[in-house]
């Protein structure tokens, strides 16, 4: 499988010592295709200081297809966003 977008739905809650998706798991992505899109449902969330209780903020990442072309949008709080790039992981 060559998935070419990766969809983490992710909110801010903590596992052990760390939050997920754990930094290995995208690292994993990025190294099998250094060009793959990934949109995750906690982008920002640290910065703007999301816990378990107020991490509901209007993240959404919308997938449409018409069997060929894929769009993919994502918006944190009402605002598009850009996908995670592997360099950033």
């Amino acid at each position: 499988m060559n998935p070419r977008v990766v969809v983490v739905a992710s909110g801010r809650r903590q596992y052990g010592p760390r939050f997920l998706p754990d930094a290995s798991t995208l690292r994993r992505y990025c190294d099998h295709n250094p060009a793959i899109r990934i949109y995750r449902t906690d982008e920002n969330d640290a910065a703007e200081h999301r816990t378990p209780a107020n991490d509901a903020d209007g993240d959404h990442v919308v997938l449409r297809t018409n069997g060929t072309v894929l769009l993919v949008d994502a918006f944190s709080a009402g605002t598009r966003v850009i996908p995670t790039a592997c360099e950033a992981n």
